[in-house]
């Protein structure tokens, strides 16, 4: 344990495993992660004190994944590469599961409200002209790059319907008249129509009899 982390010293565990401790050491050294992990202490041995170096456990199993297997022992070369076999498996379930997630991951889109909202906005604009409402759709469609107006991430809503109320200043200040007449005010007018229709026509036939009705 130094500084409260668990190390353990490699130069045993290579000779436990038949690797060439001096070449070992020399790897270490010149890996750019482990050489920052490893630390060197003084230990009592039978030849008296000597130097150790030192690896924090958690870089052990990345040491041992890089170790040439047929370097190793016979008696344990097996065991060495279906480690290093299951190494890659984890790794790539590890990395690659989070790249599938973060193809498949999509922006949520705006709520059956704000699309209605869009609509009736485009809808107003375009004053019931069909061809004007197309133009509109088209064109925010192409400013917010979609197939279509309902597919519109939620974080663009708020600038969705600034861009169509811009738009509407425009379409004014172009001169296009933007009037909207619904199915029940037209039913209604022309219901009004026809009363004035009928009290003319009840004037016009009430005037024929009163002069048909004078002596010649």
């Amino acid at each position: 344990m130094i500084a409260g982390v668990p190390h353990v010293a490699m130069k045993p565990i290579c000779e436990n495993i038949g690797l060439d401790w001096d070449a070992q050491r020399q790897k270490i050294n010149r890996h750019p992660i482990l050489s920052k992990g490893k630390v060197m202490i003084t230990a009592p041995s039978n030849g008296g004190l000597q130097e150790m170096l030192m690896l924090p456990i958690k870089m052990l199993n990345g040491w041992l994944f890089g170790i040439d297997s047929s370097r190793v022992k016979e008696s344990i070369k097996d065991v060495v590469i279906s480690y290093q076999e299951e190494c890659f498996d984890v790794l790539a379930e590890h990395f690659m599961s989070k790249t599938k997630t973060t193809a498949l991951v999509e922006p949520p889109t705006i709520t059956k409200a704000q699309e209605g909202i869009l609509f009736n906005k485009v809808k107003d604009i375009s004053g019931g002209s069909g061809k004007i409402r197309a133009e509109l759709w088209s064109r925010f469609q192409n400013h917010y790059n979609l197939s279509s107006y309902k597919n519109l991430p939620a974080n663009q809503y708020e600038d969705a319907v600034q861009y169509l109320e811009a738009k509407q200043k425009e379409y004014l200040g172009h001169g296009v008249e933007m009037f909207y007449i619904s199915s029940k005010e037209i039913e209604e007018r022309a219901k009004s129509l026809v009363g004035e229709s009928l009290i003319l026509l009840k004037d016009f036939f009430g005037l024929l009899l009163k002069k048909s009705a004078k002596p010649t």
